[in-house]
């Protein structure tokens, strides 16, 4: 027999597998019509299927539940569509066709089987419709089989085949709501027991659609003991609301039951700019009332790309300002850096053009007002350049004059914002990082260590405090403590290795050291812990700069390190080479 694109991958990507494009509700297995993995091409003829089936014991069964989830290929095919359908006994009882592009679930489906008895056959078909005679290319979709269940349960009546379906996260915001009531007995559901409440408004009354519900389709149809209800909102649901269902219904012998269950439509709202505030000369934060899109990638639909803002100045003086730079401070919030200070209390707005949400939905293209940030003046200050001018200039001025001192008191108040940020600049807790090296120069820092503003402004509070300390064995351990957090277990006298005649040798155990004057001022230095090179450094520059002038530093002591013992590795190793026997 031929190999068909259906048959050539079973068991990888068709059949019984573990799918990668679909997880499964239950375990980790699904079967697979079709194939698992998108953009597998092939020719086929119309009528062309692939098909699982079972015999089944219908004896005794209300229902045979299934799930499956389907996906049709990216691009329909030039002919014909690719189609889901369910057999019983050889008799199609179900079918639908594939979405193009996309993956739908079906989570809810039925078939009623209450009225039958005996071996059937129960088939699963995923197949090509075509009304030509020769052969297409298309793309293989996939249809993913789980959860299929012979239900025994006499519940009536029952609700099935919910669309949108239960907990569905992703709802179309004006599509219809279509449910089935389905009867196990031989009464059927009555239709004037119908009664539908969405969101706890009544949308089908004794099997009538209300006002808000009744657009095209809307009401009921009856087939066998199956009643289907079908709800066309007459306007949209808004984005990402949650829908409740309320169901209740009767067969005609008078067996009530009710349901409830909920779904959320999809997000299809188009984030707006909702506000700016100017917290600095040069920021503004701008807020939205939705997530957007923040990969910082320069795309042009990206909330962090600079070329997507705008301000412009809607009052006197107000300077031209460009956005140079964007940060992220929430998923709905950015802060931008501007190229030159904003005009201070004047008027600008900003908008925000090409942006996008996560769910891919353009910005509204809004505008935001704000006011340029005005710096905090100290009470009782009155450096008004126009009230400045004599009475009699104020009184001949058409207006120009004023114009003019409003852009000389933009450029004046800035100025006295700088002054007034002495005070900032001075203190080590707050100045700006550019002022923090200048600060250590004037302090003469001896220390040529590489820090971060954090540790610079820890230093410029602890430096005077280190000069007071030099020359103290105090002042050493806390200087090394300070720099690198290593503790100094001691600080001893050195000690010369003494000479044994008859048994010291010179360069062996015993070294020609200096005389006992300089015995009395030498020291060594003994840590707790292993050294890097860098920390090993750091501590000798510490120790000389530290200590006093007539003292001698001779050696840095530190745990020896663990033996590592390298182990015999056949082929490889070399006795007294790169392995010695232990």
């Amino acid at each position: 027999m031929a190999t068909t694109l259906f048959q050539r991958a079973l068991g990888q990507t068709q059949g019984r597998i573990e799918p990668v494009g679909f997880v499964p509700m239950e375990g980790t297995h699904a079967f697979v019509l079709g194939s698992d993995t998108p953009g597998v091409f092939g020719r086929f003829m119309p009528g062309d299927y692939a098909e699982v089936a079972q015999t089944l014991d219908l004896t005794g069964m209300s229902f045979v539940r299934f799930a499956a989830a389907l996906r049709g290929p990216s691009v329909a095919p030039v002919r014909g569509s690719w189609r889901f359908a369910v057999l019983l006994g050889g008799v199609e009882q179900y079918s639908e066709p594939l979405p193009v592009g996309t993956l739908q679930t079906r989570f809810d489906r039925v078939l009623d089987v209450s009225k039958r008895s005996g071996l059937a056959d129960l088939s699963f078909r995923l197949e090509l419709t075509d009304s030509g005679t020769e052969a297409i290319e298309s793309e293989l979709p996939a249809v993913y089989l789980d959860r299929i269940l012979g239900d025994v349960s006499p519940v009536r009546p029952v609700l099935a085949d919910r669309v949108p379906e239960p907990d569905e996260l992703s709802a179309p915001r004006g599509g219809p709501i279509t449910l089935d009531l389905i009867d196990v007995g031989h009464d059927g559901v009555d239709p004037s027991s119908v009664r539908v409440l969405v969101n706890g408004v009544v949308a089908m009354k004794a099997g009538i659609a209300q006002p808000g519900f009744d657009g095209p389709g809307a009401g009921f149809t009856v087939s066998g003991d199956t009643l289907t209800v079908a709800l066309v909102p007459t306007a949209d649901f808004p984005s990402q609301a949650a829908v409740a269902i309320h169901v209740e219904a009767a067969t005609r012998s008078g067996v009530a039951g009710a349901f409830d269950y909920a779904f959320t439509i999809e997000d299809y709202a188009r984030p707006r700019l909702v506000g700016a505030q100017a917290r600095a000369p040069k920021t503004v934060h701008v807020s939205f009332d939705d997530a957007v899109r923040q990969e910082g990638d320069d795309a042009p639909t990206d909330a962090l790309t600079p070329t997507n803002y705008a301000l412009t100045a809607r009052s006197a003086p107000g300077m031209p300002v460009e956005v140079v730079n964007v940060e992220v401070i929430s998923p709905s919030s950015v802060v931008l850096t501007l190229d030159t200070e904003l005009s201070p209390g004047s008027t600008y707005e900003v908008t925000a053009s090409g942006l996008a949400s996560l769910a891919g939905h353009e910005v509204t293209p809004d505008a935001a007002s704000f006011t340029g940030f005005t710096p905090v003046a100290p009470a009782g200050r009155r450096f008004d350049l126009y009230r400045l001018l004599p009475q009699m200039n104020r009184d001949e001025d058409s207006g120009d004059l004023k114009k003019l001192t409003a852009v000389l008191q933009d450029v004046t108040d800035l100025l006295l914002a700088d002054v007034d940020r002495f005070p900032d600049i001075l203190d080590p807790d707050l100045a700006p990082q550019p002022f923090l090296g200048r600060m250590l120069d004037d302090l003469g820092n001896p220390f040529p260590f590489d820090l971060s503003d954090l540790d610079q402004r820890r230093l410029l509070s602890v430096l005077v405090s280190l000069y007071r300390e030099k020359g103290t064995s105090q002042g050493l351990r806390d200087a090394i403590r300070f720099f690198l957090g290593i503790e100094v277990s001691s600080i001893d006298a050195f000690h010369g290795t003494t000479l044994v005649l008859g048994e010291s040798a010179l360069g062996v155990d015993w070294e020609l050291g200096p005389d006992q004057r300089f015995d009395l001022y030498a020291f060594d230095v003994t840590v707790g812990q292993a050294l890097t090179d860098t920390e090993r450094r750091r501590i000798r520059f510490l120790v000389d700069y530290l200590k006093p002038a007539h003292t001698h530093f001779i050696d840095l002591i530190e745990p020896m390190p663990p033996e590592v013992i390298d182990h015999l590795e056949l082929g490889l190793s070399e006795l007294g080479v790169n392995w010695r026997l232990h």
